[in-house]
């Protein structure tokens, strides 16, 4: 159930530590996200090199920046990226490496990057960022969650940039979350900062429920398609609006796949 005290807490908590970070490391010259001009309803349902899958695009909102695709994935897709990722399942850390199972409770694995099919993904992913130059691609996750599990209010982007293995700091600039499995109950993917005005409600793709007590967007587990979203303001810092939580799933299973772009941040 969502806690409006669990809500607030958060977001003074990503405050005063965005603050503090922004005080350390300068941001993203706001000129490179302004010549951007990014726009969903110019990509193409036939992104190149991949002219045998098609997708549809929905802008829900464009304040923060979201957007719903369906088909994202194809049926094949999917089925061959759940055995690849099958044996390398293991419990879920939070952003500091710990296993904290207050806040997220699931597992998770990471997919090979040699592999032609989430390649492809990934090239598919870069596609749909179009002419951006922070469209280079992070390996891609798998998520599954079962009864009760469920990950808190969280951001993609981190008070405290990341270092990369090569030793770059980095934010995660955008990010797409697509549903693998939905047999279950519950595991919305809820964002209590944006409302779609009844987009979605009567195909059942978003949902009111009782956990999220009328607050924005609950998306429910659909097979195949995707919510994207921009983790930043234009002048690079964390955009708070973009909090969101795996809500606990009731029954049965949850998969998820998060496909993260990344940009690099000086020193």
């Amino acid at each position: 159930m969502l806690q409006k005290t669990s809500l607030f807490t958060a977001i003074v908590g990503f405050a005063i530590a965005a603050l503090i970070t922004w005080a350390k490391y300068p941001a993203l010259h706001e000129l490179e996200f302004q010549a951007l001009f990014w726009d969903p309803l110019q990509v193409s349902a036939k992104p190149p090199n991949d002219t045998l899958h098609q997708y549809q695009v929905h802008v829900l909102s464009r304040e923060p920046y979201v957007v719903y695709i369906t088909n994202f994935l194809s049926q094949a897709e999917i089925s061959y990226i759940l055995s690849l990722g099958e044996p390398l399942f293991a419990p879920s850390l939070v952003k500091t490496g710990s296993e904290d199972v207050s806040t997220r409770s699931s597992t998770s694995a990471f997919l090979p990057t040699n592999d032609k099919i989430t390649s492809n993904i990934q090239a598919r992913a870069a596609s749909f960022l179009g002419s951006s130059p922070y469209s280079d691609i992070a390996p891609l996750q798998l998520v599954r969650y079962g009864p009760t599990q469920h990950f808190t209010y969280h951001t993609d982007w981190s008070p405290e940039p990341r270092r990369s293995k090569s030793g770059s700091l980095y934010q995660v600039y955008s990010s797409f979350f697509v549903f693998l499995q939905a047999e279950c109950e519950g595991g919305e993917t809820h964002f209590p900062y944006f409302e779609t005005q009844g987009w979605g409600l009567e195909e059942g793709l978003v949902a009111k429920t009782e956990a999220i007590r009328g607050l924005g967007t609950a998306f429910r587990p659909t097979v195949g398609n995707a919510v994207f979203w921009f983790n930043l303001h234009t002048n690079g810092t964390g955009d708070d609006r973009t909090l969101h939580a795996g809500l606990p799933v009731q029954q049965g299973i949850k998969t998820g796949m998060n496909i993260w772009s990344r940009v690099l941040w000086e020193e």
